[in-house]
């Protein structure tokens, strides 16, 4: 007869006993023990490989935690405990534990370690309604005009009084008499004024700026700003040549032009530089009311002395003192 042993607490049994005389426990018979543990056997290879199978897709993403996942898989594989825990731990009752709580511990740490998906989207969602937030915000802040818009919208508000002209065509009546500084505003610089027969009174075209005699006698045409020079004061500027600057968008301005001896420049000797073949003309008065005081068609550079009242008419050339 063979002898046979308690598999809970190993005390030697005699034949017959159902129940260890030390440990009190029953004796679960062979072929039931092995038809229980068979069964375990394949859920723990089951459940182990899929965690497996699953992990590798996240393995190969790139995923740091699919790592966890696939040792928890591995831990279940019954030969795992059985090669490895019964070599270094003698103990049975511990060998059972620790078969639960190994993957156990590994399956939490797993779970632990995915990303909180819903907590990303919405830390997520709320940077880009912060992103969102400040750019509408930016947005709907005023913008800053330049000081060529506040002036456009200064000379607006003088288009109905007719102190301010706009570019275009106009029949006699339409542009009171005076005198306008004419102000190149983009592409256009030319003027003329004609009467009632279309004979030209007057024209000019104007490379900046310039004063222009209007005389009411017939259609005016204009492709730049026409600006009563009375109504300087109420635009805050003092000359025609500090306006240009001002809507164009430029520094100190010297050269091509039609200056005002007195308010465009002082009055004085100048030196002129031709910009390729030059010309200047001293005129006793704007285009349409003037007269010729000197001229001349230079190369190169020329002096001239000009006086309060006069203007002067550059083409093609720019001036210092």
């Amino acid at each position: 007869m063979k002898n046979k042993f308690c598999s809970n607490c190993g005390e030697k049994l005699d034949e017959g006993q159902n129940i260890c005389p030390n440990c009190k426990k029953e004796i679960i018979k062979v072929k039931e023990k092995n038809t229980l543990k068979t069964i375990l056997d394949i859920i723990r290879y089951i459940i182990g490989s899929i965690l497996i199978l699953i992990s590798i897709g996240g393995l190969i993403e790139g995923s740091w935690y699919a790592i966890i996942s696939i040792i928890c898989g591995f831990s279940l594989f019954p030969f795992i405990y059985r090669n490895c825990l019964n070599k270094y731990i003698p103990n049975i009752k511990l060998i059972k534990a620790l078969q639960v709580v190994i993957p156990l511990i590994l399956f939490v740490t797993f779970i632990m370690a995915i990303p909180d998906e819903n907590n990303t989207y919405n830390n997520t969602s709320n940077e880009n309604n912060y992103s969102e937030e400040k750019e509408n915000n930016n947005s709907t802040q005023p913008k800053e005009l330049t000081e060529s818009e506040k002036m456009v919208l200064k000379l607006s508000t003088l288009m109905d009084s007719k102190l301010v002209i706009d570019s275009g065509d106009y029949v006699k009546g339409d542009v009171p008499a005076g005198e306008y500084a004419f102000i190149r505003f983009g592409s256009g610089q030319y003027y003329s004024e004609e009467d009632e027969a279309g004979n030209i009174i007057d024209n000019e075209n104007f490379d900046s700026f310039g004063y222009v005699k209007v005389h009411e006698a017939g259609d005016i045409s204009t492709r730049g700003i026409l600006v009563n020079v009375t109504a300087f004061e109420q635009i805050g500027v003092k000359s025609a040549k500090e306006l240009y600057e001002i809507l164009n968008e430029k520094t100190d301005w010297n050269q091509s032009g039609i200056y005002k001896v007195g308010i465009d420049i002082e009055a004085g000797r100048y030196t002129l530089e031709s910009l390729g073949s030059g010309y200047y003309a001293i005129l006793t008065g704007p285009v349409g009311n003037n007269d010729i005081v000197d001229n001349d068609n230079f190369n190169g550079k020329a002096t001239v002395t000009i006086k309060n009242g006069q203007y002067l008419q550059l083409s093609r050339a720019k001036f210092s003192e």
